[in-house]
């Protein structure tokens, strides 16, 4: 008994150590899985009082009036300059930052002057969220040369049915008999098949055409026609109005013995424009100006002027567009001879041809189309009474 009493301390002493070690144990753990970060001090620029900022007394509206400038736009004049409509924070309705106009919204009562008004905001004021970009609508004529740059691969064929205008007339379509063309040609029936490559940005881009003419009638040609090449720069860029210059060089890499070139160099000039009439509605137009470089006494200038409304028809399914046109071109032919059916001797070419005709384009994802387009002649002489083009495009 007197053991067992002894041993009973020790067993008392034995739980309570046991006890301290497992609550020290768990107060470990805990701080092991919870630990405690101090916060980082808050880093603070010190402010020098000895550093003054520096003014600028020929921004805005101060020093002299031929130095002063505006690089911040609105937002950066504190309304002086933009007439106090655009204070601090540019607060006008129409001020975007960076901007130097303010844009105030411009109101008109009559067509002429909204079509005005729309005009001065895609010079002036573009929509600061408008990207750039290839419109199928804006550039679905057969006969009015794109405004728009782009990188693409053209081929298409055109059908050429009772020429009458004299093949020779100013030195355009054939050339004359003093470089060795055939002369008038009679009626003409006429086959081109045409290569167009053109590689650019949004802006700028170079192209290259390589036309093969086929005549069913004579002299019966069908070699290699004259190669052209040029560029395209494109002067404005907005949702309403696409505007570019075109300078195209004719190379003369035809025989003129088989009606299939000119025998000169000649430049064209052209201006290049799509208007965006409503949402799915776009006018394209172009004018160009033929000059030829060395043969002056039987070719002249020939002004030539397109004009082109198209209209998305339909949108069968999603991202293929079924795009309607009606075209109109006029050649006017300002100096230069021509040989008249009965031969020489040669006459004043002066003239002007018109054509006008429906089209129609299948547009696929923006990336490709085929259309066929007609042109019938509404003067009585022309190069062909009915023209008719099939034409492939791919961009890429």
């Amino acid at each position: 008994m007197r053991n067992l009493s002894n041993a009973a301390p020790w067993r008392r002493t034995t739980w309570l150590v046991a006890v301290v070690g497992l609550l020290g144990t768990t107060s470990l753990f805990a701080q092991s899985t919870n630990p405690i970060f101090e916060p980082v001090p808050e880093n603070r620029p010190q402010k020098d009082a000895n550093v003054v900022q520096a003014g600028c007394a020929s921004c805005g509206l101060g020093g002299a009036p031929w130095l002063s400038s505006n690089p911040l736009g609105c937002y950066g004049c504190s309304g002086a300059i933009c007439g106090g409509s655009c204070g601090d924070g540019c607060g006008g309705p129409r001020c975007v930052p960076g901007r130097l106009g303010c844009c105030e919204p411009c109101h008109a009562k009559t067509r002429v002057g909204r079509f005005l008004c729309a005009l001065h905001e895609a010079l002036c004021c573009p929509d600061p969220c408008y990207e750039p970009c290839w419109i199928a609508a804006a550039n679905a004529s057969f006969f009015v040369d794109s405004a728009k740059p782009t990188t693409q691969f053209r081929m298409y064929w055109d059908a050429g049915l009772n020429g009458n205008g004299g093949g020779d007339r100013g030195g355009f379509f054939w050339g004359s008999p003093n470089v060795g063309g055939p002369g008038h040609g009679g009626n003409i029936f006429w086959h081109d098949l045409v290569l167009y490559t053109e590689a650019g940005t949004n802006a700028f881009s170079v192209f290259v055409t390589t036309p093969f003419r086929f005549l069913t009638t004579p002299p019966f040609g069908s070699p290699f026609g004259d190669m052209s090449i040029g560029t395209k720069t494109l002067l404005l860029d907005s949702e309403l109005l696409l505007f570019s210059f075109q300078l195209t060089t004719f190379i003369p890499t035809g025989i003129p013995a088989f009606g299939t070139g000119v025998g000169h160099v000649s430049l064209e000039p052209a201006l290049l424009a799509s208007l965006k009439l409503f949402p799915e509605t776009y006018l394209q137009a172009s004018l160009h100006n033929r000059i030829p470089l060395f043969d002056t006494v039987a070719s002249g200038n020939v002004l030539h002027y397109h004009f082109s409304l198209n209209h998305t028809l339909a949108e069968p399914i999603v991202d293929t567009k079924i795009i309607g046109t009606l075209e109109m071109g006029a050649y006017s032919f300002l100096n230069g001879l021509v040989t008249p059916p009965g031969g020489p001797p040669q006459v004043p070419a002066a003239t002007t041809y018109f054509a006008l005709g429906p089209g129609f384009r299948i547009v696929s994802c923006n990336k490709l189309d085929i259309g066929v387009g007609m042109q019938f002649a509404a003067t009585n002489i022309h190069f062909a009474q009915q023209l008719y083009r099939t034409e492939f495009r791919w961009r890429f």
